[in-house]
């Protein structure tokens, strides 16, 4: 028992360990250099007028394929409506408040990345150790799973509280002008064509506050999931290794290097 954990320590840490550091080195300008994620006026107009382009090929397509004239004229109406809307969307937005929403998303990867990449180390010298039934990498090993979990508990708890709702308050923002609301509703045809189903013009839309909050919810749902299921492994190595047999078989492999140091 104590060697297969051993054995799914290595696996499990190093195949972490590899995906965690190449996150760290992908993100590390925005983990430890002066580029946290943000929210910049150009990247973010150039968003908004591709909306705009596809919203008016989309609704200038479904247009052409409209079956009667009352649906091909309510069509052609917000067609023209998203075409007269103002180019300059930025002016619209306020990024002062859009990027505070991301000052937490910030930290949680900060933390998270950097994390990550320790315990991760710390999983796989435990599991060397337990192969070989060292008691120090036992008691390595309980405490690796042990903060692994409190890791795992107190990212969740984060990323539920504080990291979710900010963000959502930034995408709320986003959504809440009239190209963002276009941009609800083209996902929304988009979806609805994928599964076969239609969606007249005058169908009722999603408001942006409805969006952001399922969005939130569902959000907070994946959190929790991926805690449980990130969980399960440290909790049944904390449990196994604590045993009295685990206990024992440490203490044992322990035994030859005590004898060959007192001989």
């Amino acid at each position: 028992m104590v060697k297969t954990i051993g054995i799914l320590n290595i696996l499990f840490g190093g195949l972490l360990l590899l995906i965690g550091s190449g996150c760290l080195i992908v993100a590390a300008p925005v983990v430890l250099g002066d580029q946290p994620l943000r929210f910049d006026p150009v990247t973010t107009q150039g968003f908004f007028d591709e909306i705009r382009r596809q919203r008016i090929e989309q609704l200038n397509a479904r247009e052409q394929m409209a079956g009667t004239e009352e649906e091909r004229a309510q069509l052609k109406q917000m067609r023209q409506r998203v075409a007269s809307m103002p180019r300059q969307a930025t002016d619209q937005l306020d990024f002062h408040k859009l990027n505070a929403g991301l000052v937490e998303l910030n930290r949680y990867l900060r933390i998270s990345l950097l994390s990550g990449p320790v315990l991760n180390l710390l999983m796989v010298i435990a599991g060397l150790g337990l192969v070989l039934r060292k008691n120090w990498a036992r008691v390595l090993g309980l405490w690796t799973a042990g903060l692994k979990i409190f890791r795992q508990v107190a990212l969740a708890a984060a990323l539920v509280l504080l990291v979710i709702p900010h963000v959502c308050g930034s995408l709320g923002i986003l959504l809440s002008i009239d190209l963002g609301r276009e941009f609800i509703a083209q996902l929304l045809e988009q979806q609805q064509a994928r599964t076969g189903q239609g969606m007249a013009p005058s169908d009722p839309k999603p408001s942006p506050q409805e969006v952001v909050s399922l969005l939130q919810r569902s959000g907070s749902v994946s959190a929790i999931f991926f805690l449980c299921l990130g969980s399960i492994y440290p909790v049944v190595a904390l449990i196994l290794l604590s045993r009295p047999g685990a206990r024992a078989a440490c203490a044992a492999g322990d035994g030859p290097d005590l004898e060959i140091s007192s001989g």
